[in-house]
């Protein structure tokens, strides 16, 4: 009888081995149900033509979560261009280090979404963007994340939940000519 107690133990805690425990979340920090878009706003520019984005953040979650407005290049969203020659596109000119007030959030509740067009090709008189010079096809690729401390985050959110982990946009394509 003891030899089955033993027995029966032993595979119980064989079995218990295989078991993970999940720990909620941090308050402030659970998963969201974020998506992010990014697309240019044609397939097609000329040279030297601006080259615009559009930038969406939808929230498919249940709960109110606390994202950027600004879509802010090299801060907020982070783009890695691979232009015709097969090489990363290059940044140019400066990166905005602006302090952000929080204003430049907002709540985006449950079914919302946001969004905002932004010139992502620097040139003559531009302060800042990539260099699409080359004539033919690019891919890109954006990704968003806050980048401001959680706890700063954490108190403009208030009830929300907060944005922090890094979303990557599908890829898209794009040409010059």
């Amino acid at each position: 009888m003891s030899y089955r107690l033993i027995l029966m133990g032993v595979i119980a805690l064989g079995a218990l081995r295989g078991v993970t425990v999940a720990r909620a979340p941090e308050p402030g920090r659970a998963r969201t149900n974020l998506v992010f878009v990014a697309s240019p706003e044609k397939k097609t520019f000329t040279s030297g033509e601006d080259v615009v984005f559009a930038f969406r953040l939808e929230n498919h979650g249940d709960k109110d979560v606390l994202v950027s407005r600004t879509f802010l290049l090299d801060r907020h969203v982070l783009m890695r261009i691979v232009g015709p020659d097969g090489g990363e596109v290059p940044w140019c000119g400066r990166i905005d280090g602006s302090e952000l007030s929080s204003k430049d959030f907002a709540v985006l509740r449950p079914g919302a979404s946001i969004s905002a067009k932004k010139r992502v090709s620097c040139g003559p008189n531009k302060a800042f963007g990539y260099k699409l010079e080359k004539p033919g096809a690019y891919v890109a690729t954006a990704t968003y994340h806050l980048t401001e401390p959680i706890d700063v985050l954490e108190q403009m959110a208030g009830n929300a939940l907060v944005a922090k982990p890094r979303l990557v946009a599908p890829k898209v394509r794009f040409w010059i000519k």
